[in-house]
């Protein structure tokens, strides 16, 4: 018997990758003080719920840390998506040093909580 495709993070798990996307978007965004758009924050949010997705499908041992029991499988997407953001706005900036070191110094481009 063929093994069973996962469907999504949020079929699959009590997490809404969606809104957990915003709410990392928006506090990286604060720290790096952007001044963003509706628009571009909902681009970027966007951005990291096709990866999480993507890796979800993919990656057997990413899924397994999604579906993990407790609040461990929230708080594995939550880190990711921190680390994900990081890179992003560091490489969309430039690399400007004021973004990189918000982001770095905090904490939050290592996935840690704020």
């Amino acid at each position: 018997m063929p093994k069973k495709t996962p469907r999504s993070i949020g079929l699959d798990t009590a997490i809404m990758p969606d809104v957990m996307a915003e709410s990392v978007v928006e506090q990286a965004e604060r720290l790096a003080n952007l001044g963003l758009s509706e628009r571009d924050l909902g681009y970027y949010a966007g951005r990291l719920v096709e990866q999480a997705e993507t890796l979800y499908q993919t990656n057997p041992d990413f899924r397994k840390k999604v579906q993990a029991g407790g609040n461990r499988g929230r708080d594995h997407l939550h880190a990711f998506m921190q680390h994900w953001i990081s890179s992003l706005f560091i490489k969309d900036t430039g690399n400007r040093p004021d973004v990189r070191k918000a982001l770095i110094d905090s904490g939050f481009s290592m996935g840690s909580s704020i």
